[in-house]
């Protein structure tokens, strides 16, 4: 856990913090679902999360511990994601709002980070009005590189939170969240 001399903000991405999105390692924007819609280039994201603020309320944290950005979640409809039929096992709402992205920085990994950017997202969509919360999850480390690069990290993370699978492709779950 992360100890209390070490000050944690979870703090909305805007134009003036979008660079401090933290770069995972080898994980890389291109791996998420925005960008696995079409082809889309890295340079268009900012702008994206931008008129997704404008249109919808923020869609993305970053979590700061001590002061470094430890972590980022994106989240947003559905609908600006994904290609539906990709995950159609169960996942037909599209009115729900599904969280693209939930990454931690290696060495602040198994420190309840990724738990408490779930919990401040589910808080946010919840005061929104949001009904519905998807998600996908690894079930194991065996498959996308052992689940370090995995963009929405492993599906147990999000069982600890009430997510109830709908659907499994492989070793991936994709759960939903009743808020």
């Amino acid at each position: 856990m992360i100890t209390k001399r070490e000050k944690v903000i979870i703090a909305d991405v805007n134009e003036n913090n979008f660079k401090d999105i933290p770069k995972m390692g080898k994980f890389d924007c291109q791996e998420c679902m925005w960008f696995q819609k079409e082809k889309r280039s890295a340079e268009r994201k900012e702008n994206f999360l931008s008129e997704l603020s404008k249109n919808h309320g923020s869609c993305a944290k970053i979590i700061y511990i001590g002061g470094r950005p430890a972590g980022y979640c994106h989240y947003c409809p559905k609908k600006y994601l994904i290609r539906l039929e990709d995950y159609k096992r169960g996942s037909i709402n599209t009115d729900a709002w599904f969280i693209a992205c939930l990454a931690v920085k290696k060495e602040y990994r198994s420190k309840g980070i990724a738990l408490l950017m779930l919990k401040s997202v589910i808080k946010d969509l919840k005061e929104r009005g949001i009904k519905k919360l998807q998600a996908r999850g690894l079930t194991d480390g065996s498959g996308y590189n052992k689940g370090d690069n995995f963009p929405s990290g492993y599906w147990s993370i999000y069982e600890k939170l009430g997510f109830k699978e709908i659907g499994c492709v492989d070793n991936v779950k994709v759960g939903e969240l009743t808020l």
